[in-house]
């Protein structure tokens, strides 16, 4: 459920990925060596997950949540509008280039305006992953939305995560045992506030 990285090591900062072991539970633990990282943190898979889908379809049933991204979503305009956007803003990656090129802008100005031109990119990518994710969700009541939950794919599960969630961090910590996920052990960076 957390692939790409969106699970993050709060010893390091790096990605945490899921790793097994035969007999025991599987976890997500930091991609580090030990001498790169302080802390090696690593978490019941099982636990980590249920709390990320507990807080992802809370976020999901809040109208207040879907208003403000419908309306960042309506912002957009349509599906060929935002890849029409998208081709308009990689073209400007090659006007950069050849303005570069032909001296009429520094490198600074360059790497300005690269940085900017990407982060649109990846602003209307994501609006147009988060358009195709709120067209197949239910209106926002909590049944109907954990309902759609279970019935969805794997992949779609993914999905919905990872335009919901940018990404979320694992604190290390000294307590062991089953007695399920410190909450505050988690920290949760949204992508639509």
């Amino acid at each position: 459920l957390l692939g790409g990285g969106l699970a993050r090591c709060g010893g390091c900062g790096r990605p945490m990925y899921a790793a097994s072991t035969v007999g025991r539970p599987t976890v997500y633990a930091c991609s580090t060596r030990s001498s790169d990282c302080p802390s090696i943190v690593s978490v019941q898979a099982e636990l980590l997950e249920a709390d990320v889908v507990e807080r992802v379809l809370a976020r999901l049933s809040s109208p207040k949540y879907r208003k403000a991204l419908t309306k960042s979503i309506n912002e957009l305009g349509s599906r060929e509008e935002g890849e029409s956007r998208v081709v308009e803003l990689n073209a400007r990656f090659t006007a950069l280039g050849e303005d570069f090129a032909d001296g009429l802008i520094d490198r600074e100005s360059m790497r300005a305006g690269t940085v900017r031109v990407r982060v649109n990119i990846a602003a209307t990518e994501l609006k147009m992953a988060q358009r195709e994710v709120l067209i197949d969700l239910p209106e926002p009541s909590g049944e109907d939305i954990v309902k759609w939950w279970e019935e969805a794919d794997k992949r779609r599960r993914r999905d919905v995560v990872s335009i919901v969630v940018d990404h979320l961090t694992v604190k290390p910590t000294d307590r062991r045992g089953r007695d399920g996920l410190d909450p505050h052990r988690v920290d949760y960076v949204w992508k639509t506030q």
